[in-house]
């Protein structure tokens, strides 16, 4: 008697309550994701039809009579069983009432079923759902379970998570251990399930996608550790856990987790690819420091190789992965790699960023590989010189060969199957990084150049620095790459001899020319230019050769940029300085009487070969290169008799 009042009770509270007004692609949506997870009982044929015929708002009972339990009797009565006597014409419904009663029982009587409950479920109605539970939860222990998994439903629909999460794990007491399983609970797990915690595990998986189609990470993070907890030490479905498990610790912000999920998967392709996703997320993030502090126990090689990866295949100037390999590698104290990567991404940087900017960033490059490389043990301070068949980037003829033949024209052995390895040391990089800021010297005023400056050797870049006035930057590459150095004081030989005539012609420099000389003056030694003479322009320059000729020029060279300046004066026709003679007397005498003799400056040739042989005759006076003098007592004294003679008889 107590139950069927009680049944009575939840029948009246059904006929009293208004059904909540949903639209029907809530109710849709609804369905497909209950029958995703095999929930859905319910049927749901001319639903569309139905919904649109009945009021706003209706009772609870007439809801379900008019869609669900209407949808059983239509079906029972155009089935073939159904026998319609005739009496007096008329059909005959008595003998119907058992079975249509019957049916009305199975769908509304709460004592024994779950169909209103799933009905309630399926159409969209959480508020009354949890109602109902609470009316009939009191005094019914059947399927409990499976109604707190409703009710979980019920609460994650209204949005309230952490009550929808305590449920979800609540409900999974309703899985019977022993095997003996009530029919509510099956579609949770598949029937290969053999043990408890299987089912568990697969129950636990199917809630997971549920959180996750409604985006309830911290709720997923829950589950996730709750399936965890049961699962057996073999169980397949622990690398899916692990995966889940990282990728919403990830959507959370928390990092640290993130990062041992991914260490504690077993699997080792999803490791792999949550490892992946980890280093991307955080790059993308900036978080920079903290994935360089984590400490990958075991992973430090896969996620070197997942950051050269996308360092090679991602665009250098949007998203420059080598900067972060540099700061992986020296906060682990690895510093050789750490000078490979910038070096690697100074040369993607020539190869696909001939500009202004991808110059600029290459110095950069090659300063912090040589900072990097100088921390290495000496033996091996060196690094492998890369191709770029490693980056799958088009060659740049401008900078390398073609593939079939050199710029010789003779053929290259790259198909012979063997890679040609190009070793760099500190001083190789060195030689690259005083280029690389020449050509910045050189582009200082001229940036539509840079694609054709990416290209030059050293020697052109020389050339151009001496024609735009950089005679500092020139001699710089002249002393790193050992170049000869004359072509540089003969480019500022020739710039102070045009200052010279312009100065001499019997009118002061325009200021247009003074402040084109001023403009290349200031780019070399100021400190030296501020000491010289007078302060005049031409002065200044002048002071500059001689003062690049006594300190910038190697010993061995010194005669030869004698040689080169002489001669440019000479075929100018200007009178060398007095300076130019004293040294040139001091360093070979002979040669540079032949030289004023070939460009027929006789009179000057003769002054010198007079004062030249009075040194050799009194043993030298410190003006010229004289080893011995001729006397009796000392052995012979070389003297230039060819060209003496050709000024005695010319």
């Amino acid at each position: 008697t107590t139950q069927l009042l009680q049944a009575y009770n939840a029948l009246c509270w059904m006929s009293q309550v208004s059904s909540s007004a949903v639209s029907l692609p809530v109710i849709e949506a609804n369905l497909q994701q209950l029958a995703s997870l095999g929930i859905s009982h319910v049927a749901s044929m001319e639903r569309s039809a139905t919904i649109q015929a009945l009021p706003d708002r209706c009772s609870l009972f007439e809801l379900c009579l008019s869609i669900a339990a209407g949808s059983r009797m239509r079906t029972f009565l155009s089935s073939r069983d159904v026998y319609w006597a005739s009496i007096d014409g008329l059909p005959s419904v008595h003998h119907l009432f058992a079975p249509t009663a019957e049916i009305l029982i199975e769908v509304l009587w709460p004592l024994n079923s779950t169909f209103f409950a799933d009905f309630l479920a399926s159409w969209s109605q959480p508020q009354c759902l949890e109602d109902f539970l609470s009316v009939i939860s009191p005094w019914t222990d059947i399927n409990q379970g499976y109604l707190t998994f409703l009710k979980a439903h019920c609460y994650l629909q209204n949005h309230e998570l952490t009550k929808a999460a305590d449920c979800f794990i609540q409900a999974a007491q309703g899985i019977d251990p022993t095997g003996d399983v009530d029919d509510t609970m099956a579609p949770f797990y598949p029937a290969s399930a053999n043990s408890h915690n299987e089912r568990l595990v697969a129950y636990f998986i199917k809630v997971l996608q549920l959180l996750e189609q409604r985006g309830c990470s911290e709720q997923v993070v829950i589950i996730a550790t709750a399936a965890l907890s049961v699962a057996e030490k073999e169980d397949p479905s622990i690398p899916v856990l692990w995966s889940i498990l990282f990728k919403h610790h990830l959507l959370l912000d928390h990092i640290d987790k993130a990062y041992v999920a991914v260490a504690a998967n077993p699997d080792p392709v999803r490791r792999q690819d949550t490892l992946r996703r980890l280093v991307f997320v955080l790059y993308d993030k900036h978080m920079f420091e903290r994935l360089c502090r984590l400490p990958f126990v075991g992973l430090q090689e896969e996620v070197v190789a997942i950051m050269e990866a996308r360092a090679r295949s991602v665009d250098i100037l949007s998203h420059n992965y080598y900067e972060l390999l540099y700061a992986f590698h020296i906060m682990r104290g690895n510093y050789k790699k750490a000078a490979s990567s910038q070096y690697e991404c100074s040369y993607r940087l020539a190869v696909e960023l001939p500009t202004l900017l991808g110059l600029q960033k290459r110095a950069k490059c090659i300063v912090a590989a040589m900072n990097a490389l100088r921390l290495v043990q000496p033996e091996n301070a060196w690094l492998v010189k890369p191709t770029e068949h490693e980056f799958n980037i088009p060659m740049t003829s401008a900078l390398h060969d073609s593939l079939k033949r050199h710029r010789s024209g003779a053929p290259t052995d790259n198909h012979s199957g063997h890679r040609q390895v190009t070793v760099l040391d500190v001083e190789d990089l060195h030689k690259e990084h005083v280029l690389v800021v020449a050509k910045l010297k050189l582009l200082q005023r001229n940036h539509e150049e840079a694609h054709a400056a990416s290209g030059l050797g050293a020697v052109e870049v020389i050339a151009l620095l001496t024609q735009t006035g950089h005679f500092n930057a020139a001699l710089d590459v002249c002393a790193t790459f050992k170049l000869p150095t004359s072509p540089v004081l003969e480019g500022l030989a020739s710039q102070c001899v045009s200052l010279s005539e312009q100065s001499g012609q019997g009118s002061q420099l325009s200021a247009h020319v003074i402040e084109q000389a001023w403009e290349w003056l200031s780019l070399n030694d100021v400190e030296t230019l501020r000491k010289g003479g007078t302060g005049s322009v031409v002065e200044c320059a002048w002071h500059l050769l001689q003062h690049y000729l006594s300190s910038r020029v190697p010993l061995s060279e010194h005669v030869q940029c004698l040689r080169a300046m002489t001669a440019h004066f000479l075929n100018a026709c200007v009178a060398l300085p007095q300076w130019l003679l004293d040294d040139y007397k001091k360093s070979n005498p002979g040669e540079l009487l032949r030289l004023l003799v070939q460009h027929g400056h006789v009179h000057e040739a003769a002054r010198v070969a007079i004062q030249y042989v009075n040194a050799v005759r009194s043993g030298g006076n410190g003006r010229f290169a004289v080893e011995s003098s001729v006397n009796a007592d000392q052995s012979n004294t070389w003297l230039p008799y060819n060209v003496i003679d050709h000024l005695l008889h010319g």
